[in-house]
């Protein structure tokens, strides 16, 4: 048969025929004949972690005071709130002229979010001795290289210093009182633009608070789980060392 002398009708009818016979001749063999266009790879499963291929602490920071940048470390001490110096001070604020025995209110960057702006490293540090600076950007040409900065030191103050009553979340907890420069702090409020009718302290941990609700029991692990200024924590090792290699 010519095709060339099919009418239209014609050749469209030849056409399903042929497409349908094709359907029919590629469904008539056994799946495992037919050509797939998916394929799977399979691997062997991975051996076990060994001492050389285990856990590895990439890097290891503090964050002295609370919301403010950390300390990139090389090692640390654990203490029983955890590594050594992380969240040991915080800024508090109340209303100023307010009751002189009432509460202040630790802050973060969800407040003040020029927190982040505010560094912190730690100098001379030895034998238990050792300064925390604090520093933040500024445009006056009478600070030293174009930054603001304090120094306090990181041993603990006497029992004697003046506490303050300083509200963490649910917590109110007694803190010591850091003896800042009236000037450098007024800077620093003003840094972090904190309302004129606010006092600005800085505090540091003197009681340790509680952690019950997302850590195990006293019972369980043999000993309390304990923390200064930080939110949490899910668990505190025991006292030892920490350290990272390069």
């Amino acid at each position: 048969m010519d095709l060339e002398t099919l009418p239209l009708p014609g050749l469209v009818l030849t056409a399903l025929l042929a497409s349908g016979l094709l359907c029919l001749f590629s469904f008539s063999f056994p799946p495992s004949r037919r050509r797939s266009t998916t394929s799977v790879t399979t691997t062997a499963p991975a051996a076990p972690a060994t001492e050389e291929a285990g856990w590895h602490v990439a890097a290891l920071y503090v964050y002295p005071i609370k919301s403010c940048r950390g300390i990139s470390l090389r090692s640390s001490a654990v203490v029983a709130t955890g590594l050594q110096h992380d969240r040991q001070f915080t800024f508090a604020v109340r209303e100023s002229g307010g009751d002189p025995e009432g509460e202040w209110r630790f802050i973060t960057q969800r407040q003040y979010p020029l927190l982040s702006q505010v560094s912190t490293s730690i100098e001379g540090e030895g034998g238990g001795e050792g300064l925390l600076s604090v520093s933040w950007p500024t445009t006056q040409r009478w600070w030293r290289g174009g930054a603001a900065w304090f120094s306090v030191p990181l041993s603990e103050p006497p029992q004697e210093q003046e506490t303050l009553q300083v509200r963490v979340w649910v917590d109110v907890v007694s803190a010591w009182r850091v003896s800042v420069d009236k000037e450098k702090l007024a800077a620093l409020k003003m840094f972090l633009r904190i309302p004129a009718e606010l006092e600005l302290e800085l505090c540091r941990v003197r009681e340790q608070r509680k952690v019950l609700r997302c850590a195990p029991r006293k019972e369980q692990l043999g000993w309390q789980v304990v923390t200064g200024f930080a939110d949490s924590v899910s668990h505190s090792p025991p006292s030892g060392t920490f350290s990272h290699e390069s």
